[in-house]
């Protein structure tokens, strides 16, 4: 009756062994066509992020469930001197390995190759260009402050000798005439 019992539970076990795949595979799927569609538009892909991240992680986590529960699946069979278990764990070693080995090469590889590719976007030519830039806005500010400054050195001279009651009709008659937004008039008052 017990041996009964054990493959109730492998079936059972079996069963939701396999709902769980068919829903990672769904998931896979439908996880795939929201990547193609939003790939193409930027706007889709970010009202759509929290669901592709979110689809991710149900199926990352599912597969981590499924080859959980296979490798204590033959872990249990090992132990049990099932025939066959030792070379299926032998096996599985091996593929292991061969999908390791190269795996952690290539991602040490694009590592090297990412933080080269980013160190030479940072180079001195790039830094001279920046502070190229950035003298040449200092040199038209300064320009432009010249100019302004010389704006309002002529428009005090021509202020100087008005009397008082000329003053704001002159004003606005030099601001029109200079360009300028804005002109105050400070006396010693």
């Amino acid at each position: 009756m017990s041996g009964y019992s054990i493959s109730l539970s492998d079936n059972a076990s079996s069963r939701g062994l396999r709902w769980l795949l068919a829903a990672c595979a769904a998931i896979g799927v439908g996880l795939i066509f929201l990547i193609s569609e939003a790939s193409s538009n930027t706007t889709m892909f970010a009202s759509s992020y929290p669901w592709l991240l979110a689809m991710g992680g149900v199926l990352a986590v599912g597969l981590i469930l499924i080859i959980t529960y296979q490798l204590w699946s033959l872990r249990r069979k090992v132990r049990g001197h099932v025939f066959g278990s030792r070379l299926t764990q032998r096996l599985l070693t091996i593929l292991a390995l061969m999908a390791l080995v190269p795996g952690i090469l290539v991602y040490l590889l694009s590592v090297q190759f990412l933080s080269k590719s980013i160190e030479s976007w940072f180079n001195v030519k790039v830094e001279k260009g920046l502070e190229s830039g950035l003298n040449l806005g200092r040199t038209t500010f300064d320009r432009l402050l010249g100019e302004l400054e010389a704006k309002a050195a002529y428009m005090g001279g021509q202020l100087a000798e008005v009397p008082a009651s000329e003053l704001v009709s002159l004003i606005n008659q030099l601001r029109e005439e200079g360009g300028v937004e804005e002109v105050a008039l400070f006396s010693g008052r």
